[in-house]
């Protein structure tokens, strides 16, 4: 708490008002600290005594346009909105652990992300599924050419032959 007008510190926003007649640079507004605070309200009256004191003009508004206010819009808050993919490595982001038997799962939330966040793009796909599991397993799907081909189909398919018990233990389908 401050004790008297002495304990403010400088601030680069505001002028030093010991002379009420210093200019202000452009840019910095005049601060007017009263020695005491008076127990009661101020009044009109007051107020306007302390201006001719001071010098300082009253504030007042900036003219009224006469252009009418745009009417706010409303948003339904019903409607679903966009979610954003999730961040690599954050915990809300899909891990696949490396087991076949995990990698329909990983597949089943990565699809159901792409359609929250409207992720269509294969090479967004891609990239994003490649964010999502190890470096070394990023980098041998990489280097299938249906990841360099940027075809999300394919490179499902290839996925499919690279992992047979996907296959064979599918109840839907990746894609």
């Amino acid at each position: 708490m401050l004790g008297s007008p002495l304990d403010v510190k400088p601030n680069s926003f505001l002028a030093d008002t010991t002379d009420p007649s210093a200019p202000v640079a452009p840019g910095r507004l005049r601060l007017s600290i009263p020695a005491a605070i008076p127990e009661e309200p101020l009044g009109k009256d007051d107020l306007e005594a302390a201006q001719r004191q001071t010098g300082d003009s009253p504030l007042s508004l900036p003219p009224r346009s006469d252009t009418p206010t745009p009417a706010a819009t409303t948003v339904p808050t019903n409607m679903p909105s966009k979610t954003q993919m999730p961040t690599p490595l954050s915990p809300s982001a899909p891990k696949w652990d490396g087991q076949t038997k995990m990698l329909r799962n990983f597949f089943r939330i990565v699809e159901q992300l792409f359609k929250l966040s409207e992720t269509t793009d294969s090479r967004q796909k891609l990239n994003w599924l490649l964010s999502y599991v190890e470096a070394d397993t990023a980098n041998q799907w990489a280097s299938f050419p249906e990841y360099g081909a940027g075809s999300w189909t394919r490179f499902l398919k290839r996925l499919r032959t690279e992992y047979p018990k996907l296959t064979t233990e599918e109840q839907g389908t990746m894609g």
